[in-house]
């Protein structure tokens, strides 16, 4: 995929993009957040790395020119400690909501099983076991790579963009890194099929 074509519409669309990643950045920030970019999105992110979102209006007639910036946007070769803790709490999150909701579950007996049965775990053992069995559960997923917002993707090439919000519904937001970009940011009709798509819960995705 030639993303500098997508790049130069994004720009048109008001996102602000610093050059790309190098090959001495990708090695760095892979080991640092222990995460492996998938070939699309290395491809993408040696093209251009895109760092905020602008908008410019006049409030009203003679004003000021108004201008805004927010950064929904991972800053990946920002290595400030500021950036990095950002940064790996957002990789974190879906693990920390499912780490959450393991632990809000727990006084409810009927909620639990099913809980317990959906990530394979022994209903039937003692909570301090199965509290040890939840625990590699969690460290053998992988991290998440956030893309945009609450816009994740995988770590394996032609991944899905998935939204998460909680673990156990998530949305599909495209079903790959190009046709998320162009869905979101440029416009392109979005499959009615994406409505209808049963991920069921983030975790399960990583599985399939």
């Amino acid at each position: 995929m030639e993303y500098k074509i997508i790049i130069d519409k994004l720009k048109n669309k008001g996102i602000v993009f610093a050059n790309g990643l190098t090959k001495e950045e990708f090695s760095k920030v892979e080991n640092l957040y222990n995460i492996k970019f998938p070939k699309e999105l290395k491809n993408f992110l040696a093209e251009g790395l895109p760092f905020a979102e602008y908008t410019s209006y006049l409030p009203n007639a003679g004003e000021k020119e108004y201008c805004h910036y927010v950064f929904p946007f991972p800053v990946w070769n920002d290595f400030s400690e500021e950036n990095i803790k950002k940064i790996k709490d957002w990789i974190a999150k879906p693990k920390r909501l499912l780490r959450e909701e393991y632990e809000n579950v727990k006084n409810n007996k009927k909620e639990f099983w099913t809980f317990c049965n959906d990530l394979g775990l022994d209903f039937e053992k003692k909570v301090e076991e199965i509290n040890k069995e939840f625990d590699i559960f969690e460290s053998n997923l992988e991290n998440t790579i956030p893309i945009f917002g609450h816009r994740y993707m995988l770590q394996n090439d032609n991944s899905p963009i998935l939204l998460i919000t909680k673990t156990d519904d998530i949305a599909l937001y495209g079903k790959d890194l190009q046709d998320y970009l162009e869905c979101e940011f440029l416009d392109k009709r979005v499959d009615a099929n994406y409505e209808k798509a049963d991920l069921g819960n983030w975790y399960d995705v990583l599985f399939r």
